[in-house]
């Protein structure tokens, strides 16, 4: 016999999912080698992965380790690229960037389509190129355990874009204030917001273990576009929520 709709829904309401983006299609707009703050203080590079998603625009990070034992990667062309003295150096298939080059050549079988757009010391070989990404569980032992990170499952073509990696901005010149006062006008996410709703995104953040459970409890909320925009980038979302705490 046939289940009704109705006894569809209650089966599904039993059914839960994960709170953070996992799932969907994206394309990578650009991506550079950059520092941020608080991965190692600000002193080790990463890849940072810029999507244009179905869920929005997001950030992902890619650790990238070491070229030797006693050495560091040097960012070059203004995020464009790293570089090392090391002879021959190559990415640790430990770090995550390592992780998603084995994961794009060795299972995706893109090593022709990689290669043919430079080398892996290039930011600008990864722009334009279209997945569809899952989070995946790693293994590091120790201390650290187990951690997710988003990933590509599937290759899904190149979206047609320009291959230009952007380079950090530099700061705008004192004469262009009213170009200034522009930018900060629109980054205010709870400037849609209730009263109501801005207290209750403050109060969810306090309770909040960290920026991360924060984004599991307010995900599914429904807030204005700007704030949602900023909750489901994880970038954004634990800005959003060290300015909340803080």
């Amino acid at each position: 016999m046939r289940k009704s709709k109705a006894a569809e829904e209650v089966v599904d309401t039993w059914e839960t999912r994960k709170g953070l983006p996992d799932d969907f299609e994206g394309t990578i707009a650009n991506a550079l080698f950059d520092t941020r703050e608080e991965y190692m203080d600000g002193t080790a590079p990463l890849l940072i992965l810029e999507l244009d998603s179905d869920v929005g625009p997001m950030e992902i990070r890619y650790s990238i380790g070491k070229p030797g034992r006693n050495e560091e990667w040097q960012i070059v062309d203004r995020g464009g690229a790293v570089d090392s003295d090391v002879d021959g150096a190559r990415f640790s298939e430990q770090s995550m960037y390592g992780r998603l080059i084995n994961k794009c050549v060795q299972e995706l079988g893109m090593r022709d389509t990689l290669t043919g757009r430079g080398n892996a010391l290039e930011a600008g070989v990864w722009i334009g190129l279209r997945f569809h990404w899952i989070r995946e569980t790693f293994e590091f032992g120790g201390e650290i355990g187990s951690r997710d990170h988003l990933m590509p499952d599937a290759y899904l073509g190149e979206a047609k874009t320009t291959r230009k990696t952007k380079a950090k901005a530099k700061a705008a010149p004192v004469e262009d204030a009213d170009e200034e006062e522009d930018e900060e006008e629109s980054e205010d996410p709870l400037e849609d917001c209730t009263k109501a709703q801005k207290a209750k995104v403050k109060k969810l953040a306090k309770v909040a273990a960290d920026w991360v459970d924060f984004q599991v409890a307010t995900i599914d909320v429904d807030w204005p576009q700007a704030l949602t925009d900023v909750i489901v980038d994880d970038v954004a979302c634990e800005e959003l929520y060290d300015e909340l705490v803080g």
